[in-house]
């Protein structure tokens, strides 16, 4: 790096705690190997949805940010990614808009919906034990349920 700014007479100038801009660059290069801190372990990546880990020897391991961007990946006893740096989300869109956009939060995916019913199914589940989901039409709509108790069920 030092010969190529000398090669072109540029200043060799330290950006000191601004790392903002680096950050930036570096993301703008690597968007497409973005990965999101997962609830349950590790990070996503935005990708593949492929669970990674942030190496050990990172100095992000102990900070474990909510987004970042990584160089390669290295399988050992995990996949973990190397060369991480922490990133804000608002900077994949701005910077990859033809690969990012922002998500309407008032609609969700068909793959969100059915998680959530999922949620709710099993939450009723564990507090109603007995009571059994009826799927009573399908639609454009969101599906329609009725809960059946299992003396109902077992009735018919």
């Amino acid at each position: 790096m030092l010969g190529i700014m000398d090669r072109h007479k540029l200043d060799v100038v330290s950006c000191l705690r601004k790392t903002i801009k680096i950050q930036k660059a570096i993301c703008s290069g690597y968007f497409r190997n973005a990965a999101k801190k997962d609830r349950e372990e590790g990070y996503k990546t935005v990708v593949d949805n492929q669970v990674v880990y942030i190496h050990p020897s990172s100095s992000l391991y102990q900070r474990q940010p909510d987004w970042v961007v990584y160089h390669e990946l290295v399988l050992t006893t995990k996949e973990y990614m190397r060369e991480c740096t922490a990133i804000d989300a608002k900077w994949l869109v701005e910077l990859a808009p033809t690969f990012f956009k922002v998500a309407d939060q008032t609609k969700l995916s068909k793959n969100k919906k059915l998680r959530k019913l999922s949620r709710c199914l099993t939450s009723m589940r564990n507090r109603m034990p007995g009571v059994y989901p009826v799927v009573l039409g399908e639609g454009n709509e969101a599906t329609r349920l009725a809960f059946i108790h299992w003396e109902a069920v077992r009735a018919i």
